[in-house]
C-alpha cells in the first residue's frame, strides 16, 4: 500500500476531537460506577464492562480510520480488496451506531448511578457535551471509511475494444 496524496489533517483533528466525546463519557462514567461498586448488583459490572470496551472500541476504531486515511492501493493490487470486509462492516457499524445515538432518548434520568455520583448539573454538562461529540464520531468515521472504500476499491472505467486495436 502506498501513501495517499491528499492531506487528511482536518480530518484527523476532527476524528480525535470527537473521540474526546467517548473518552469523556466512559471516563466520568466509569468513574461513577467504580464509586458504587461496593453495595451493587452484577448489572453494575456489566455496565462498567461496556463502559471500558466502549472506551477500548473508540480508540481501536479511531486508529484504524487514522491509519486507512492515508492508505492507498496500488494499480496492481486492486484485485486482491484488502481490508474491503472490514471496511464495510465498520461503515454499517458506525451508520447504526450513529442511528441508535441519534434517535434514542438521552435524558440524564436515565443514569442514575451518574446522578448520584455526579448530581443533576454536572452531570447533564458532561452529557451535553459528550453525547454530541460520540455522535458527529460515528458519522463522520463512517463517511470517511466510505471514501476510503469507493477510494480504494473504484473499478477502472471499461474502455471497449475497437477492431482497429486488433
Amino acid at each position: 500500500m502506498n501513501y495517499r496524496r491528499t492531506t487528511t489533517r482536518f480530518d484527523d483533528v476532527l476524528i480525535i476531537v470527537s473521540l474526546t466525546g467517548i473518552y469523556l463519557y466512559s471516563i466520568f462514567s466509569a468513574f461513577a460506577i467504580m464509586s458504587n461498586l461496593t453495595s451493587s448488583t452484577w448489572i453494575v459490572y456489566v455496565k462498567l464492562a461496556v463502559i471500558i470496551l466502549e472506551f477500548v472500541e473508540g480508540t481501536i476504531h479511531a486508529l484504524f480510520v487514522l491509519i486507512v486515511l492515508r492508505k492507498c492501493l496500488r494499480p496492481t493490487s486492486k484485485h486482491k480488496y484488502p481490508a474491503r470486509g472490514m471496511i464495510t462492516l465498520l461503515i454499517i457499524l458506525d451508520l447504526s451506531l450513529w442511528f441508535q445515538k441519534t434517535t434514542t432518548t438521552t435524558k440524564h434520568e436515565a443514569n442514575t448511578t451518574q446522578l448520584d455520583f455526579y448530581h443533576v448539573i454536572p452531570w447533564s454538562i458532561i452529557a451535553a457535551i459528550a453525547t454530541p461529540l460520540q455522535i458527529f464520531f460515528r458519522f463522520h468515521a463512517s463517511v470517511c471509511l466510505s471514501s476510503v472504500w469507493g477510494d480504494m476499491y473504484q473499478l477502472p472505467v471499461y474502455e471497449p475494444v475497437s477492431p482497429n486495436d486488433l
